[in-house]
């Protein structure tokens, strides 16, 4: 009974050169002994995910200099496992992307960055695009902040949600550090702090008072 398939065979044929028979084994035992090996050689390579990150320097917003047309951000990529990988620019939300960059990672400034276009930044598997692995959005931005924003409450009522008893609060607490860091990003260099002081039964200048 024949126990070998065709393509047993010719992946034989191809090893025989680099595992000839030895002494006391016959060709048979040789070849299917070396197809194993080879196979188990290779399986790793074989349905393992690929995964890949993206990120850019700086991100979020990008700060258009004083008297510039055009900013700058730097892009890391990496897509190991890969054979092939490359990064796209879509601008604006654009279908048709613009190819930035090639490579199972890398490291590429991108100085066209203006004011008021959303860049995205994406990470493919292949050399057509055929998965997407991540993505990085970018703003280009003219002006950074001169003033930022005020913490007093929550919602429209100061004593059943003020900003410091709810601060606790993980979406509270996500979305000022989100705000923070965007603000950072845009060029904002120093924060004040100030505590401002109510009373459920405030008299006619309690309501002012600032720590």
């Amino acid at each position: 009974m024949n126990t070998t398939s065709p393509c047993h065979d010719h992946l034989a044929e191809l090893l025989t050169p680099l595992f000839p028979p030895t002494k006391g084994t016959n060709r048979k035992t040789t070849l299917t002994v070396a197809c194993m090996l080879f196979l188990a050689a290779a399986a790793p390579a074989y349905g393992k995910p690929v995964t890949g990150t993206i990120s850019a320097n700086p991100w979020t917003d990008v700060i258009i200099p004083a008297g510039k047309k055009y900013g700058s951000t730097t892009v890391t990529y990496s897509a190991p496992g890969a054979a092939h990988a490359q990064v796209y620019v879509s601008v604006n939300g654009t279908e048709n992307p613009n190819w930035f960059s090639h490579g199972t990672s890398g490291k590429v400034t991108a100085p066209f960055i203006q004011d008021g276009v959303v860049y995205d930044f994406n990470l493919y598997e292949g050399t057509f695009r055929a998965k997407l692995l991540a993505t990085v959005r970018v703003f280009g931005r003219k002006y950074a902040y001169n003033v930022g924003v005020d913490y007093h409450a929550t919602g429209a009522d100061f004593f059943s949600s003020s900003f410091l008893a709810d601060y606790h609060l993980p979406s509270v607490r996500s979305t000022v550090q989100a705000q923070l860091q965007s603000m950072a990003n845009r060029g904002a260099t120093s924060m004040s702090t100030r505590v401002w002081l109510f009373s459920t039964n405030p008299g006619p200048m309690d309501a002012m008072k600032c720590n």
